[in-house]
């Protein structure tokens, strides 16, 4: 999982400089700024509400035929 991150990290940097690099070729610091907040925060709400990212952050279950297994492993030693 920290790879994915690193690779996200990796990949949202030049993305974000383009982009206010870009709008500052069209408009002020301020303005520019302003809407990459924008972005950001659009973004930032679809991760929240988003279902994919919710089981993304939950540990998998453990069936229960796993846990007896381990339990009874644990019993014989």
């Amino acid at each position: 999982m920290l790879g994915l991150f690193n690779a996200l990290a990796l990949t949202a940097s030049p993305l974000g400089l383009g982009a206010i690099a870009l709008a500052l070729s069209v408009t002020t610091l301020e303005v520019a700024a302003t809407w990459l907040l924008a972005a950001w925060v659009l973004v930032m709400a679809y991760a929240f509400i988003s279902k994919g990212m919710r089981t993304f952050a939950e540990p998998p279950a453990v069936s229960a035929s796993r846990s007896v297994v381990v339990e009874a492993d644990r019993a014989d030693h």
